[in-house]
């Protein structure tokens, strides 16, 4: 069919209605008016025919009237012949209107009648165009779809092969899964074991407590009997009211001497009330002083001098080196000081070793400072190869969608396996409006693209930009059945969907009425751990430099060797922790080293407190005054409390 020709025959049959329709208002227009007037016509017969019969009257009337009528019956009669000549000449031009009325709707009805045909006819013809114009588009369809589909073969080829090998290593990946399925098979055999077992325990006890429940009727009806027995026996029991109450008035006689011998008791035992209170009161001052003389002197509940000893509990080292030990053997000769300086002798030597290794750990810290650094340089410059490794494959799988949408073959669009994730679904919504290709897409296929409930909002804005959308293939994914049910939902809010049928291979057929107007496949989804997972370029928080750095610029990553390149005066000082009074910790007989008592976390530092730092510079304050010297006896607390002090050495 020539369209050129059925495009001019359109245009002439859109000129035949426009004139059609403009004689059809012409011809209403003309209809009107004739009723207008026939109106007028039956109004001025309905005035005639009253002035006829109000005449009629008049000459029914008296004599006198009679009379009148008679002189003027002539000219009466003239009037009656001139209306009765009017009222024939408006019937007849009643019945030529009401003849012209009835052509001009006869006219109306044909020319309705030849504009359905016309209309008919454009349908027809429009109908027609329609079919040659998609039957055209499908030839040229078909035309590019048998060259592109060599190409497509060839590319499918490569693509089988790397899928071959793909499917080699995720069959190895299912056996290792599958050994795992069977183990936890197991261990869920196991639990429903212990499941079924306490199923039975409780079937026994809802048994046993169903017995109770007899048991317990029965006593119900055992004591409704006792309380009908009592209550005949109150009815018999009103002799005796009267028995007592003699006896009550006796009775009351007796309670007035009583409280009266109650008031002096009461008096009695207020004064040994005062007496107890003030008993105990003096009790309790003497407890305080007793309690202060033996902090100000030292003692233990023996009234025996306590020695000073050290505690920690972060350490070990007091049990290594047994300093306690060391301590109240010390305290317990005669003259302590030689061996406090053999002691302090071989503490320095540990220490001068140990500050060696600290500053060997330095330098082999501060090497692995450099190699963590040349790390995360590495690092930063990977991360920034993956990100554009992820700009390259948006765009190359844009690039893709593009070209299907030039090449108009974009009716069709199968994404199986490409990794097509969020972003690329955005970018490919943003891509539909700017190619104008809403209306050309038919199906999408994203199978097996670990896509997951994060998409859903997605594909609903893919599924409203689409409105010509017939398929949507999801299956081997990650959904969940809360978001397929989240997908399900907003696809019965859309407008014109009457219904959506879920199928047992779980596809979710959209209905409009009778008409099937959308099928998503959700069927085959996969669990997040079976998909691959992605690699995490993410940095060890163990292993970042965040962890070295603080602790390198603290007292305790300082040393004075020349490697380390630190100042020779940076001097470590470990934080002090407060300790109880002496006289407050209680301690056992001082026949063996006992053991430190446990206090809060910490260095270790003497029962008595640090004591004086100031006074371990001065020679003067080193003399030996007695039992004063090894932390015993009376004075000041602080003479007593002469322990370990780390910034003595």
């Amino acid at each position: 069919v020539d369209i050129e020709a059925l495009g001019q025959a359109l245009l002439v049959v859109d000129a035949k209605n426009l004139e059609y329709m403009n004689r059809v208002n012409k011809q209403e227009t003309r209809e009107k008016q004739l009723q207008a007037q026939n109106n007028g016509l039956k109004e001025e017969v309905e005035n005639v025919r009253a002035e006829i019969d109000a005449l009629r009257k008049k000459l029914e009337g008296d004599e006198d009237g009679r009379n009148l009528f008679e002189r003027a019956r002539s000219q009466v009669e003239l009037q009656i012949e001139g209306m009765e000549v009017q009222a024939d000449t408006l019937k007849k031009a009643l019945s030529t209107a009401e003849r012209a009325n009835e052509q001009l709707q006869d006219e109306n009805t044909g020319s309705a009648n030849r504009c359905r045909e016309t209309a008919d006819k454009v349908y027809a013809l429009m109908d027609s165009l329609r079919l040659n114009q998609v039957e055209l588009k499908k030839i040229e369809a078909e035309n590019g779809a048998r060259d592109k589909k060599i190409l497509s073969l060839e590319r499918q080829t490569q693509n089988l092969q790397a899928k071959i090998s793909m499917e080699c290593d995720a069959k190895v990946l299912a056996e290792q899964e599958r050994k795992e399925a069977e183990q936890e098979a197991v261990v869920l055999k196991k639990k429903n074991k212990v499941i079924e077992q306490a199923v039975t325990e409780a079937q026994l006890a809802q048994e046993r407590a169903e017995k109770d429940i007899v048991v317990v009727n029965e006593k119900v009806a055992g004591m409704q009997t006792q309380n009908a027995y009592l209550a005949s026996r109150i009815d018999g029991q009103e002799e005796e009211k009267n028995s007592y109450k003699a006896e009550m008035n006796k009775t009351s006689r007796k309670s007035a001497e009583l409280v009266a011998d109650n008031t002096g008791l009461r008096d009695e035992i207020d004064r040994l009330e005062e007496e107890v209170a003030t008993s105990q009161h003096d009790l309790m001052s003497y407890r305080q002083e007793l309690l202060h003389i033996k902090r100000e002197d030292v003692l233990d509940d023996a009234g025996r001098q306590r020695p000073v000893l050290i505690q920690s509990n972060d350490s070990d080292l007091l049990e290594k080196l047994q300093i306690n030990e060391f301590l109240y053997e010390a305290q317990q000769a005669r003259n302590p000081v030689p061996p406090m300086i053999e002691k302090v002798a071989q503490l320095l030597a540990m220490l001068h070793e140990s500050q060696g290794r600290a500053d060997q750990y330095l330098g082999d810290l501060s090497k692995s400072n450099g190699l963590v650094s040349a790390l995360r340089q590495r690092n930063m410059s990977l991360y920034s190869r993956t990100q554009m490794f992820e700009s390259f494959k948006t765009r190359a799988l844009l690039r893709y969608v593009m070209n299907l949408i030039e090449g108009e073959i974009c009716t069709d669009l199968y994404l199986d396996g490409l990794s097509f994730g969020p972003r690329e679904i955005n970018e490919m919504l943003m891509l539909f409006p700017r190619y104008e290709c809403q209306d050309k897409i038919f199906v999408i296929s994203l199978v097996d693209n670990a896509l997951d409930d994060d998409v859903i909002n997605l594909l609903l804005q893919l599924v409203y930009a689409l409105p010509y959308l017939r398929r949507l293939d999801l299956k081997r994914n990650c959904f969940t059945s809360a978001g397929i049910k989240k997908l399900d939902e907003q696809l019965r809010m859309m407008e014109g969907v009457t219904g959506v049928v879920k199928t047992v291979e779980g596809v979710l057929n959209v209905h409009s009425g009778n008409q099937l107007r959308m099928s998503v496949d959700v069927g085959e989804q996969l669990s997040k751990e079976t998909v691959a997972k992605e690699i995490d370029f993410t940095v060890d928080t163990s292993l970042t430099h965040k962890d070295a750095d603080p602790f390198l610029n603290t007292n305790s990553g300082a040393s004075g060797h020349p490697w380390t390149k630190a100042t020779a005066a940076s001097v470590q000082k470990p934080p002090h922790q407060a300790v109880p009074d002496s006289s407050t910790v209680e301690l056992a007989r001082p026949s063996a080293a006992p053991s430190p008592p446990a206090v809060g976390s910490g260095p270790p530092v003497g029962l008595g407190g640090p004591g004086n730092v100031a006074a371990l510079n001065k020679r003067a304050s080193v003399a030996p005054r007695g039992g004063a010297a090894a932390g015993g006896g009376g004075g000041s607390p602080q003479g007593a409390g002469q322990g370990y002090n780390p910034n003595a050495i």
